[in-house]
């Protein structure tokens, strides 16, 4: 099972949840489904092997690192609804499949506030789901393989909206309004982070600014 600060990071990139010792337990599980050494199984020995392998059953397990699961497992994986707790403190609790995040779930600091509450796949952040910020921000919306990514928004610890709108790669990216604290925004198209393309600014009273095209946060005049 992964650290939790490497499951920090892996909202941005690529990870698994696989134990060691559950893969030396899976390898060895295979090789005497094969016979074992000498190759060979009789075959109650074989049919009762399978049945143990795709059995669910509810454990309580600690492992030498000091992190613990509890919650369903299947064969050698967790699968199911669980709890998985970091030696840390830190844990995460929801769904399961074959020893990854996957399903609905929420990951929490080792203080007990949230760190992440949504949808997972393949151990990340995938579907709908909130991101806490350690600063009080949070992003609220869809998520692809670990990014924002598709519709959400960005509020600020007062609730307040800084952004609503299109997402990719983790940032603003399509159409979308931008809204600064003294009242000012603007409204339109976005790449990469920063107003581009046709956009409107507006100012605190609600009179234009400007309206055209932008590139890269510039008005283009």
């Amino acid at each position: 099972m992964k650290s939790y600060l490497t499951l920090l990071f892996a909202l941005f990139a690529v990870g698994t949840l696989y134990a060691q010792d559950y893969n030396s337990m899976t390898e060895e599980a295979m090789r005497q489904m094969q016979g074992g050494e000498d190759g060979y199984m009789d075959m109650d020995t074989a049919h009762s092997s399978r049945r143990g392998a795709s059995e669910v059953r509810w454990v309580e397990q600690t492992y030498p690192s000091g992190d613990k699961y509890v919650g369903y497992m299947k064969g050698d994986m967790h699968h199911g609804q669980g709890a998985y707790y970091w030696a840390d403190g830190s844990r995460y609790e929801g769904e399961f499949s074959k020893s990854s995040l996957c399903g609905f779930g929420t990951l929490y600091h080792a203080d007990g506030t949230k760190f992440f509450e949504g949808e997972f796949k393949n151990d990340q952040p995938h579907g709908v789901g909130t991101l806490y910020f350690p600063n009080g921000r949070r992003y609220v919306g869809e998520w692809e393989d670990g990014v924002e990514s598709g519709s959400g928004i960005l509020y600020d610890p007062n609730k307040r909206v800084i952004y609503g709108g299109g997402w990719k790669d983790g940032k603003p990216n399509g159409t979308g309004t931008y809204y600064w604290e003294d009242g000012r925004k603007y409204v339109g198209e976005f790449r990469n982070g920063m107003s581009h393309g046709m956009g409107v600014l507006y100012n605190a009273d609600g009179s234009v600014a400007y309206s055209g095209r932008w590139v890269d946060d510039k008005p283009q005049e």
